[in-house]
């Protein structure tokens, strides 16, 4: 019988577990296999502009990233995030990580990505890793077609805190058991609220900050 899991550990996707960002991937490569227009495209760059430089709200530029998809087939997607994971993702998770990974499993901790990003993306890398759950951002499907909006909220910022406390309460595990390894200051919310932070490659208010608060600090 298996043991039961104990503590959750928790990892963020881009910039942590990846070396690279899966949503510039994937745009990239959508525009170069027709999935995505030229104006989509533009569209896609000048969101990124935004959120780099925070010249709007990242939830508003986030919830507009995946209208682009708007009409096309779940399937087909869903068929061409898997190609993508295969010839591009998998290469791009950091060795450092799964060693992180091994040794949470070891400790029989629950596994969790964490992640804004979507879940068809999101989906193949914690297949690959056998991590036990994900919670992410989830796209709306109409008769098999993507409507272009969300289900619910996305998961970032507060919301991934919220979305933590529930999972944690549900399985009945500590908030200051827990683990999580993020990049960036967009983090924050959840990196104070575990027991036991991780920085991964951090920008530097996050670099800063972790200085500050004695987090421990890894450049992978």
């Amino acid at each position: 019988m298996d043991k039961k899991n104990t503590y959750a550990a928790f990892f963020d996707l881009d910039g942590t577990l990846l070396n690279v960002n899966s949503g510039e991937v994937l745009v990239h490569m959508a525009y170069k296999n027709g999935h995505m227009k030229k104006m989509d495209l533009l569209q896609a760059f000048y969101l990124a502009f935004l959120y780099k430089f925070q010249l709007r709200e990242t939830s508003k530029i986030i919830r507009k990233m995946p209208k682009w998809l708007s009409g096309l087939a779940e399937n087909e997607i869903a068929g061409f995030t898997n190609k993508i994971f295969e010839e591009i993702l998998v290469h791009a998770i950091r060795p450092q990580m799964k060693d992180a990974i091994e040794e949470h499993r070891r400790q029989n901790a629950r596994l969790v990505m964490l992640s804004a990003a979507f879940n068809y993306i999101c989906t193949p890398v914690a297949e690959y890793l056998k991590m036990d759950d994900i919670l992410c951002s989830r796209l709306q499907v109409v008769d098999g077609h993507f409507t272009g909006k969300t289900i619910g909220d996305l998961c970032f910022d507060e919301v991934k805190l919220a979305r933590v406390k529930e999972f944690c309460t549900k399985n009945s595990f500590k908030l200051q058991d827990a683990w999580y390894y993020a990049d960036s200051m967009a983090d924050l919310a959840v990196f104070n609220a575990v027991g036991s932070p991780v920085c991964i490659n951090p920008d530097k208010k996050l670099a800063k900050l972790a200085v500050k608060k004695k987090w421990p600090v890894f450049n992978w």
